[in-house]
Parts: structure tokens; C-alpha cells; sequence
């Protein structure tokens, strides 16, 4: 999944999926002025099927490692009626925890995100192949980036690049 304005303003008001496995899906809720995820503690032990004290205590490893700075990684949120209002934990912080978490969920989660990194390194970019085949307008967002990169490129890269994409999205 990307992250970029123009999707996050397309599910403005939303909630948009981080991670789907076999047995389900997450949901978080998107923050278009920061472009990030924001999930509360029960939220993230559900992603990674661990308990909340589990939670509770890497969150607060890793802020006293300075891994994530708290004060920009974490917010209240105001609910209607609620006794207190729910802590809510940015994308940085989902994402140093599933790190950090050891279950079979946390496992497969490092797994998926290992290898879009590892795609990210290798060929500068990562496709979402099952939302390119969905929807028209992502694909053709993608064709303008092709040809954007194109223009600013000193060698043709269309034939290359689509003929990547093919492998890709085969």
C-alpha cells in the first residue's frame, strides 16, 4: 500500500487496511496531515495476535530507546461519552512493535515487510499488484509516473519498464 496524499485524500474519512493475512484484515484509521496510520494498543495486539501488556511494554521500550519520538507519534483522540480518551499510536510505532513482537502473526508481518523493502531496494519501487489489477485510476497513475520518469530520463524506459511491469503484474 502507498501512503502518498492523493490516495489517503481518496479514503479521507475511511478506514484504510495496513496489513492483510489469511485470517483477516486491521483496520486504521488514516491521518491525511501527517501521512500515517494511527491504531490504539488493542489495535496492534490484534494485529500482531499478542496480548496488550505485550504492546504496552514495547511501546515503552521503544520510546525510552529513542527509537520513535513520542511526542510526534502519539495522540488523543476525543470520543463522544468515552470515560478517557483512547491513545492512538502513528505508523512508526505499529511498525517498530511488530518488530519487536514475537508471535506467528509478527513473524509474517516481518516477512511481507522485508520483502517489499527488499523490492523498495532492489528496483526502486513496489507494486501492489491485486490494487493495480482493481482499479483503473491506480494503473493509470502508474502509467504517468512511467512517463514522467521517462521525461526526465537520458534513455528511453518505457519498453524496459512496462515489460518489468508485465513480469510484475503476471
Amino acid at each position: 500500500m502507498s501512503f502518498n496524499r492523493k490516495n489517503m485524500e481518496k479514503n479521507k474519512g475511511s478506514r484504510i487496511v495496513l496489513y492483510i493475512n489469511r485470517d483477516g484484515k486491521v483496520e486504521l484509521r488514516a491521518d491525511t496531515e501527517k501521512d500515517t496510520l494511527w491504531a490504539t494498543q488493542d489495535q496492534i495486539a490484534r494485529l500482531f495476535e499478542t496480548e496488550r501488556s505485550v504492546v504496552t511494554k514495547h511501546i515503552n521500550n521503544i520510546f525510552n530507546d529513542d527509537e520513535v519520538d513520542q511526542n510526534n507519534n502519539v495522540q488523543k483522540m476525543h470520543i463522544t461519552r468515552a470515560h478517557r480518551p483512547p491513545t492512538l499510536y502513528s505508523l512508526d510505532i505499529i511498525l517498530a512493535v511488530g518488530y519487536r513482537t514475537n508471535s506467528k502473526k509478527a513473524i509474517a508481518f516481518r516477512k511481507w515487510a522485508t520483502a517489499i523493502l527488499r523490492q523498495y531496494l532492489n528496483k526502486g519501487f513496489n507494486l501492489d499488484k491485486q490494487k493495480l489489477i482493481a482499479s483503473k485510476e491506480d494503473l493509470r497513475d502508474l502509467h504517468k509516473a512511467i512517463d514522467f520518469i521517462e521525461s526526465k530520463s537520458a534513455k528511453p524506459l518505457k519498453a524496459k519498464i512496462r515489460l518489468s511491469l508485465s513480469k510484475d503484474l503476471a
